[in-house]
């Protein structure tokens, strides 16, 4: 990794190279940087650019190993929900790079779900 952001580039910031991108999550773990993987699958601008190059399926398997680790993290849930809710919007229109707005309107929604079903309880 220290190849690559040269020990000052965040890691966000990576230039993909056709490999290190596709392969993040698993060098992040490996180096111990389980926090840096949680930054960067809460950052909407690496994940669509990640969701156009390689597809789903890597984003979620990132998601998986992440929570692979830390299966009680209730946030990184949540995110996992509101982007596999928004991928079918932002991969029918590629060039909008709409995954920001996507995401956060079904985390408003999940939330307004949730008050709701407290409220209900009460």
């Amino acid at each position: 990794l220290d190849q690559y952001t040269d020990g000052m580039l965040p890691v966000k910031d990576i230039p993909d190279d056709g490999y290190i991108v596709q392969n993040l999550s698993h060098h992040l773990l490996g180096a111990g940087r389980i926090d840096g993987l949680r930054e960067l699958l809460g950052e909407p601008a690496w994940l669509e650019a990640k969701l156009h190059a390689y597809g789903i399926a890597s984003i979620v398997q990132d998601f998986r190993r992440y929570l692979g680790e830390r299966p009680s993290d209730a946030e990184v849930k949540l995110l996992l929900q509101a982007f596999q809710l928004s991928i079918g919007c932002c991969m029918e229109h590629p060039t909008a790079r709409m995954l920001r707005e996507q995401m956060l309107a079904r985390l408003i929604s999940i939330s307004h779900q949730a008050a709701s079903k407290q409220a209900a309880k009460q």
